[in-house]
């Protein structure tokens, strides 16, 4: 992988990763918020990388227009990653890919075993699996800088598996346009950087 390309890794990987972590009124998004409400979306578009441009335009154009109101957005942050009740989207990738739904699964044991071989870190919080949706992208900027050989195995093996269905939910069950944008733009980013690394995907069963 070309130098150009892995720093696309880690633009998408930066630019999109804390809006699955962080409520979108809190202090950790705030400037990532007013970039996007800002956003020049003819523009983005064209330099997005991964995505064509014309795939682009809808979901950046959705991103724009929700960011402007980031505080009105937490309710439906919640309702879709964190509940207390039945979440729309949950962001683990054990909830889809263990027949019981359960947080630290088979394929948690996994990923938590191959980030020791390979001396990785997907940053979570105490007692939390790493399996996240987000904080798996955001480790995507650290692999690219830091072991790209190691990207399109962890992309491969304990990502794109189950995340086409983490964001198909996402996608349609946000009720707002940020998010359905977020998850757009998001499917076509991991996608797009599938066929640059001519990544295989392990087929995984799922069950949600």
């Amino acid at each position: 992988m070309d130098e150009e390309a892995l720093l696309g890794v880690s633009f998408v990987s930066d630019s999109l990763a804390p809006f699955f972590i962080f409520e979108p009124g809190s202090a950790e998004v705030g400037e990532l918020y007013e970039a996007f409400a800002g956003l020049e979306v003819s523009a983005a578009a064209d330099e997005w990388p991964f995505v064509a441009r014309e795939d682009a335009l809808g979901a950046l154009a959705a991103m724009r227009e929700g960011a402007a109101d980031r505080f009105s957005l937490n309710d439906e942050f919640r309702r879709l990653f964190v509940g207390p009740q039945s979440k729309v989207a949950p962001p683990w990738g054990s909830v889809y890919t263990d027949r019981d739904g359960a947080l630290f699964g088979r394929t948690t044991g996994e990923l938590r075993a191959w980030l020791r071989e390979h001396g990785a870190v997907v940053a979570v919080e105490p007692n939390m699996p790493e399996d996240h949706f987000g904080r798996m992208l955001a480790a995507l900027s650290r692999l690219a800088s830091d072991r790209p050989a190691c990207l399109g195995e962890f992309l491969g093996q304990h990502l794109l598996p189950w995340s086409p269905r983490f964001l198909g939910r996402l996608e349609e069950g946000a009720t707002s346009g940020f998010f359905k944008g977020l998850a757009g733009i998001t499917r076509l980013s991991l996608e797009g950087i599938g066929r640059e690394l001519r990544i295989e995907v392990r087929s995984v069963r799922t069950y949600r």
